[in-house]
């Protein structure tokens, strides 16, 4: 089913094609009548694909502009913008991929929903927040540019066993990625930049693992976990030139028992600390600021480099010794052999 073209049997409006489509459709969109001025509801299992994601656009002043409440359904290839939510999702298994969403209150509303996949889209200049996911589980948020908006870039709130990885968020004045109650989820290689806080843990936000993320530049607050936020597991994380790297208050693990995270203020912190040989950790525990938490293996270089690099260095280092120790083992035989 095609809208916005010039052949025969070309609708005009995208919900027209929809009410008309059967589960398992694909509707194509044109972009020769772009932009579409209308609401889209999808209450059936379809593709709705646009033909190019630049010049394929939906806008409406309204509430909310593309509205899913069917399962599986497939959108991709266009820019959603200028609405009260760009994207509203209740519903499960939908793949939201490769899209702008651009200048609206919300980008990607996921309520009461489950394994949903949005990856690939640009998400910007939203006023509030960009992606938002309350009593929601089992999605995934992965490999999107999230920038420029006034509260959040992912927030999560009642809401478990997600996981949020690879994204780029920047430029927040409040939270890179937010919990709040949410508990299981697996933060994961965001590169998380310029924002009042880079990611922020609270009110009972337990479990949950953060890992791989690179946390760097005028972030105020790299991290924080405040309102009772306990057994998380943070590690292998890089802290980068953020105001305050990190502020925990409660019960939560810096390192997973070999490796921790890399700490950009860590030498100025502790000038007398130790490289530990072949380790690729100092041999000082970073204390977190908030509480009595410690990462226990501080890195060395930022991860994933700290480990392989700190060995050549190692090697490098102690190469001396051992020629020193081989130039003199002659020596030491013939002292061994007067003590037989």
């Amino acid at each position: 089913m095609y809208v916005g073209g010039s052949g025969e049997d070309n609708y005009t409006k995208i919900q027209d094609a929809i009410d008309d489509a059967d589960d398992g459709d694909t509707v194509y969109v044109y972009d020769d009548s772009s932009p579409y001025y209308e609401r889209v509801v999808i209450n059936k299992t379809i593709n709705l694909i646009g033909e190019n994601r630049d010049t394929t656009v939906i806008e409406l002043i309204q509430w909310l502009i593309i509205d899913i409440t069917a399962d599986n359904v497939n959108i991709c290839g266009f820019t959603i913008r200028y609405g009260e939510a760009g994207i509203y999702i209740n519903s499960n298994y939908n793949t939201i991929t490769g899209n702008n969403i651009l200048d609206n209150s919300w980008g990607i509303g996921i309520i009461n929903s489950s394994s949903n996949t949005i990856t690939g889209n640009n998400i910007l200049n939203n006023c509030i927040m960009d992606i938002y996911l309350w009593f929601s589980s089992n999605n995934t948020i992965t490999n999107n540019n999230i920038m420029n908006d006034y509260w959040n870039g992912i927030s999560l709130a009642f809401s478990s066993n997600n996981t949020i990885t690879g994204n780029n968020i920047t430029s927040k004045d409040m939270h890179g990625i937010h919990l709040y109650d949410s508990s299981n989820n697996t933060i994961t290689g965001n590169n998380i930049s310029n924002n009042d806080y880079g990611i922020g843990l609270a009110y009972f936000s337990n479990n949950n693992i953060i890992t791989g993320n690179t946390i760097t530049w005028n972030n105020k607050n790299g991290i924080q976990l405040v309102g009772f936020s306990k057994y998380n597991i943070i590690y292998h994380n890089n802290f980068i030139n953020n105001t305050r790297n990190a502020n925990d208050e409660y019960n939560n693990t810096w390192d997973d028992g070999k490796y921790g995270n890399y700490w950009s203020d860590y030498e100025e912190r502790y000038p007398d600390a130790k490289k530990k040989p072949f380790k690729g950790i100092w041999d000082t525990p970073y204390e977190i600021p908030g509480g009595d938490n410690k990462d226990m293996c501080p890195l060395i270089e930022q991860w994933p480099n700290s480990k392989p690099r700190t060995i050549q260095k190692d090697i490098a280092s102690y190469s001396s010794y051992l020629l020193r120790f081989l130039e003199h083992f002659p020596l030491l035989m013939r002292l061994l052999s007067l003590v037989k």
